[in-house]
């Protein structure tokens, strides 16, 4: 029943992909390698690279499953013989190989067990048994290898779309890829994840084989082989461009559908898809034509599994083909359980696969059967009521008869078309209505054909809503398909135009004006067509010639063959002289139902003051009077309409309302006065010698008339002083100017504006300002520790002093010219109480120099008691010089040796007291 519901939507094209879908994408690409022997090897797409963890005990389920297996095997013995060639086959092409049976990597992860199963496919023309790996199995974590793993997107166009292509060649082929999941490597690291159990016999011990390829039954593994054929063929665009084109445009998973419109092409198209797919070690098989010559060239070109020229029948993406006919047939359910129980019925209608919708007008009987069951609440095995059973087995009867129904696949004829032209036509009824698209050809010999497409058809929703509103519901469901339909031919041929057609006199209107004069319902529906459908045209159809009230009402099938109204549209179409002009009709109907009902109050009394206050911007509340301003303007007859973003002209407009309304609110008196050649009474407005202008707006005069400025910035417009609205235009230059100072912004706003005692107005706004506060802030200051007592006792000067060095400066050695330069150091000496200073001139940081210097500042000063200086070398060197001395003279043995030595010279020596001595203090000052 999904499929059957997936066949009948009609999906947009060009959906936007999800996260995960990107990331699938981004994997593919990073990880996606081409081997030496030119097939590819991918990743499995774990959502993270560490997704596999969460994986538990998966071996205990997959051996359970395989015993219920071997079971069947049992009961079966060719089965088991089938099963077995499958097997050996999957290990002797290197798909698979034998490893040892263990539950655990070297790592330490859980290996995954994957259970499989057989599918038998009588129909198949090669495989009859095919096994399906089934990789939703939770393991003991509750995790299964498909919970871990990413979806990615759909890779190839929609079947739908590969179908309507495949109807507008004239030769086509067919071919299968053999074996096309099995041709791509998975990552070798990654192949723990993909373990089977087997064995040949009850008993034998089971051995493990671990799959090297794309496993069939990962989720990931549609994804990763259609993206590997998307990569195969960009990458070959240029050297194989025909081959390229088909497997991006014609290609449905495994299933290649293309053709050309004459043989050469043709041939030319299967050898290049044979070399293409060659190159990732692609083989194509199960070769189909309608051209004979085509089919007998295998024979010649030694090319494997080519179908029979004597084929009568093969199936194309689900739809029975007849290659010698070249007709489609329709595919009716095969298998019809007697008893007629919710759960059957909707069984035989899963069976009927019309993805094109060929025969929807039968198809439809069965959605309405559908619809009534779940009206009635019925369960999986109730049994019909007895009218839903009549009504059931008249459908049972219409839909097998379907199967002597032969349809022409190729749309065109053996002429040169002059003109293409897409006709789409809508009706609805109570019950059901539907959509069917036409493709009207004209040739050089002035003959016409025209021949249905495919259709769409939609059960009314049980919720009764009126006649128009299901038109209106058709209408948009034939915008979809002919968009669709118009989007997949685009690149094929060129379309002359496209036309759309409804019997709906009421929709027609709905869609010739704009949505906002409707309701909800036909509002919303009126925006999605005129969407889709902006260069298309609409027009009107008489019921009894509309092709689309079929899907409406349903047909048996004994009529749908012999309709040609279903199948080559209406007869009017297939007139060469046919012209739109007698399809037009009156759209401006009176009484139109679903208006919106729109009252228009228009006050001419507005409180501004109120509605300024509204608004805390001066920018918004410009656009705000801007918008009102411009529906103001389009309401009125004869004024030019605006839409879309405001224009500067309309912002201006705008910004002029305000200011003639602050002009008129405060200098009216002013105004008048002027504008009667009366002296002015205000003098703060007189000194300003201001004047009206042409618009009526007060300017300030001047002397700047002749000026090369702007006309407002030689003559600002007057505003008030404590007003809102100036407080807003101040607050918006002042944020405009990155919170610049009361000058800057009153500077810039005079180039337009002068405000009345604007500074003082500008201040207060920024006194006001939280960033220019939160800047001003000053940060706290450290509280000073108390002076040291050596500043604070009285002493003689210099005492008590500080000494530092500062420099380097550069003087002059000589007086000549270009002397030399040296560099020179001054000594400062501050009395720590007086805050005298005495200077000394130095040209070294050597400790000699400064004894030198301390020597002259001795001989001028006196001793000091206490120096005080930093931890320079020069000033350590010289403390421990002097203390060195100190030392010296302090030992009295020392003192008798020198009296002693200078009496010999005939000199008297004496010493004095130590009270003079000096003591340094060295820290930094």
């Amino acid at each position: 029943m999904e499929r059957f519901w997936e066949v009948e939507d009609v999906s947009c094209s060009n959906k936007i992909r999800n996260c995960e879908e990107e990331l699938a994408e981004n994997i593919f690409n990073k990880t996606t390698k081409i081997l030496e022997d030119g097939s590819f090897q991918v990743t499995m797409l774990l959502k993270t690279s560490n997704e596999h963890v969460k994986l538990g005990d998966s071996y205990t389920l997959a051996k359970k499953r395989f015993f219920n297996l071997e079971k069947r095997f049992l009961r079966d013995n060719d089965l088991f013989l089938n099963y077995k060639q499958f097997i050996d086959e999957y290990v002797s092409l290197g798909h698979a190989k034998y490893v040892p049976l263990t539950f655990k990597t070297s790592l330490g992860f859980n290996k995954y067990f994957l259970p499989h199963h057989c599918v038998i496919k009588e129909s198949s023309m090669t495989t009859k048994l095919r096994v399906v790996f089934d990789a939703s199995m939770k393991s003991s974590t509750g995790y299964s290898l498909n919970d871990v793993t990413l979806k990615g997107y759909r890779v190839q166009p929609e079947l739908v779309d590969i179908l309507c292509r495949f109807r507008s060649f004239k030769y086509v082929i067919i071919a299968d890829i053999e074996k096309m999941y099995r041709q791509i490597k998975v990552e070798p690291s990654q192949t723990f994840l993909q373990n089977i159990l087997w064995r040949d016999g009850p008993n034998q011990s089971l051995q493990c084989i671990e799959l090297q390829t794309v496993t069939y039954g990962t989720k990931a593994a549609p994804f990763l082989a259609t993206r590997v054929l998307s990569e195969l063929g960009n990458k070959n665009l240029d050297n194989f461009p025909l081959a390229a084109n088909t497997i991006l445009n014609q290609c449905y998973v495994d299933d290649i559908l293309s053709g050309a419109m004459d043989l050469d092409t043709l041939f030319d198209l299967r050898n290049q898809l044979i070399k293409l797919l060659g190159l990732g070690n692609f083989k194509l098989h199960k070769w189909g034509s309608n051209s004979k010559e085509f089919l007998a060239s295998f024979r010649v070109s030694n090319i494997d599994y080519a179908i029979k020229p004597d084929e009568v029948s093969n199936k194309v993406l689900g739809i029975s083909w007849s290659s010698m006919s070249d007709e489609f047939s329709i595919s009716t359910p095969q298998k019809i359980n007697s008893s007629v129980t919710k759960r059957n019925v909707l069984s035989v209608i899963a069976q009927i696969y019309d993805p094109l919708g060929l025969v929807a007008p039968v198809v439809v009987v069965a959605k309405l059967i559908m619809q009534q069951m779940w009206l009635l609440k019925l369960d999986w095995d109730d049994v019909l009521s007895e009218e839903l059973r009549v009504e059931w087995d008249k459908f049972l009867k219409n839909i097998l008869e379907l199967s002597d129904l032969k349809i022409s696949r190729w749309l065109f004829s053996d002429k040169n078309a002059i003109s293409i032209e897409i006709h789409g036509f809508a009706d609805s009824s109570l019950r059901a209505f539907g959509a069917c698209i036409y493709l009207r050809v004209i040739y050089e010999d002035h003959t016409v054909s025209c021949k249905l497409i495919c259709s769409k058809s939609r059960v009314a929703p049980l919720k009764s809503i009126t006649i128009p509103k299901l038109e209106l519901s058709a209408c948009l469901l034939l915008s979809k398909l002919a968009a669709k339909v118009v989007e997949t031919y685009n690149n094929t041929f060129k379309i002359a135009s496209v036309n759309l057609w409804t019997d709906s006199q009421i929709a027609l209107c709905w869609l010739k004006s704009h949505p906002s004069r409707w309701n909800i319902f036909v509002a919303n529906r009126v925006a999605q067509i005129q969407d889709l459908t902006a260069s298309f045209k609409w027009w009107y159809i008489r019921s009894k010639d509309n092709p689309a009230d079929c899907l409406s009402r349903g047909v048996d099938s004994k009529d749908l063959n012999e309709n040609s109204l279903w199948w080559e549209g209406p007869t009017v179409l297939k007139n060469i002289d046919f012209t739109f002009d007698t399809f037009k009709i009156n759209t401006t109907l009176q009484e139109i139902p679903e208006q919106r009902k729109t009252v228009l109050v228009i006050k001419t009394d507005v409180d501004f003051d109120n509605f300024f206050k509204k608004f805390s911007c001066f920018t918004k509340l410009k656009r705000v009077l801007a918008y009102c301003l411009r529906f103001l303007n389009n309401i009125r007859t004869g004024n030019t309409k605006y839409k879309g973003c405001l224009t500067v002209y309309e912002l201006d407009k705008a910004q002029l309302v305000i200011v003639k309304y602050l002009q008129k609110q405060h200098f009216s008196d002013e105004i008048a006065q002027i504008q009667n050649n009366k002296s002015i009474k205000n003098r703060a407005i007189l000194s300003l010698n201001p004047f009206v202008d042409e618009s009526g707006i007060l300017r300030v005069g001047g002397r700047l008339h002749n000026a090369n400025v702007s006309y407002s910035q030689k003559h600002p417009i007057l505003l008030p002083s404590k007003n809102y609205v100036v407080s807003l235009l101040m607050r918006h230059e002042h944020l405009k100017l990155y919170h610049s100072g009361a000058q800057t912004v009153l500077s810039n706003i005079r180039l337009k504006y002068w405000p009345l005692n604007g500074l003082r107005e500008i201040k207060r706004i920024i006194r006001n300002c939280v960033t220019c506060v939160r800047f001003r802030l000053q940060s706290s200051q450290q509280i000073m520790a108390n002076l040291p007592k050596d500043r604070l006792l009285a002493t003689r000067a210099f005492q008590i002093v500080g000494i530092d060095f500062g420099g380097p400066f550069f003087i002059k050695n000589s007086r000549i010219r270009r002397a030399s330069c040296a560099k020179a150091y001054i000594v400062v000496f501050i009395c720590m109480v007086t805050k005298c200073v005495h200077l000394e001139l130095v040209t070294s940081l050597s400790c000699e120099a400064f004894l030198l210097t301390f020597k002259r500042f001795i001989s001028r000063r006196g001793n000091p008691t206490t120096i005080y200086s930093d931890n320079a070398t020069n000033f350590l060197g010289a403390r421990n010089h002097l203390r060195e001395l100190y030392i010296f003279f302090k030992n009295r043995e020392n003192e008798n040796k020198i009296v002693d030595f200078f009496a010999n010279k005939g000199i008297q020596w004496k010493f004095i007291p130590p009270r003079s001595r000096i003591g340094f203090v060295n820290q930094e000052v």
